[in-house]
């Protein structure tokens, strides 16, 4: 059996490492490059230590003109949970009276209980009684 070249042990010992690793940080961008030098035989297996490094240095200096330059907002968008939360949503419009579905908006929207409860024309206690009813029976359509 013929010898591996060293070319590609240098190769298998970037992947292997790649491999091992379970995150996204600087260095496996550097590792990244250079397979990818490996691969296109620009560098050197004795370089590729350098090569490495030079491209973590790359990725670290990207990743701080990201922080410095551009905001990102905090939040991600999952698609299936945004599908989901549209049908429940669709749900307890299509199920609740229109009076419920509009003091769960209110609520949910920060609006004073008092000043909602002055607005239907009862108590906080009894507005609080029917938020909680309300609460009740959209969980229940949204299951």
């Amino acid at each position: 059996m013929k010898a591996i070249p060293h070319q590609w042990r240098a190769y298998f010992a970037c992947q292997a490492e790649l491999d091992q690793r379970g995150d996204s940080t600087s260095t496996t961008w550097g590792v990244e490059a250079g397979l990818n030098h490996l691969l296109d035989q620009v560098a050197e297996p004795t370089n590729a230590a350098r090569v490495i490094a030079a491209g973590a240095r790359r990725s670290r200096y990207a990743q701080a003109l990201l922080a410095k330059f551009v905001t990102f907002d905090s939040y991600r968008i999952d698609g299936v949970a945004a599908m989901e939360a549209r049908s429940s949503l669709r749900k307890i419009n299509e199920g609740l009276p229109a009076a419920m579905v509009g003091m769960l908006r209110n609520a949910a929207f920060g609006e004073d209980p008092d000043s909602m409860a002055a607005k239907l024309g009862i108590s906080v206690p009894a507005f609080q009684t029917r938020l909680s009813r309300a609460r009740a029976a959209a969980r229940k359509l949204a299951a």
